[in-house]
């Protein structure tokens, strides 16, 4: 939701919904070479939600009240807002960023990425 006060502080604010928008407070952009490739895989092997899409180089992934945008890497020509680079991961398979998501299940959660190809750089564990 966005809120939209041109009168000052006394006036009445008018909140315009965004349909296309999660109402959650925090949605990290991943950058991805190929959207749509990422966006099957985190679905099947992560059990995120394909919530919204445009075309193949933005989409809205959700899971359990929580959401991440899928972005394609590109460079933005000059003078645009939010010019600049936007690039996937060199090289390739280097970590450039994690998601935290919370489960009921950690190990089904594991054994499922497991079993569907993740690479997994550490094993669920209890800490006291």
């Amino acid at each position: 939701m966005m809120t939209l006060d041109s009168q000052g502080p006394e006036s009445e604010e008018v909140v315009i919904e965004n349909r296309t928008m999660p109402s959650v407070s925090l949605m990290p952009v991943l950058i991805y070479e190929d959207v749509g490739e990422a966006c099957e895989w985190l679905c099947r092997v992560f059990g995120f939600r394909e919530r919204w899409r445009a075309g193949n180089h933005r989409a809205q992934l959700e899971i359990d009240g929580g959401a991440v945008v899928l972005g394609e890497a590109r460079e933005s020509p000059a003078g645009e807002p939010g010019a600049g680079m936007t690039l996937a991961p060199e090289p390739p398979g280097r970590l450039s960023h994690s998601v935290l998501v919370r489960v009921a299940d950690a190990e089904a959660h594991f054994e499922q990425a497991r079993d569907c190809g993740a690479e997994i750089l550490q094993a669920p564990k209890d800490f006291p």
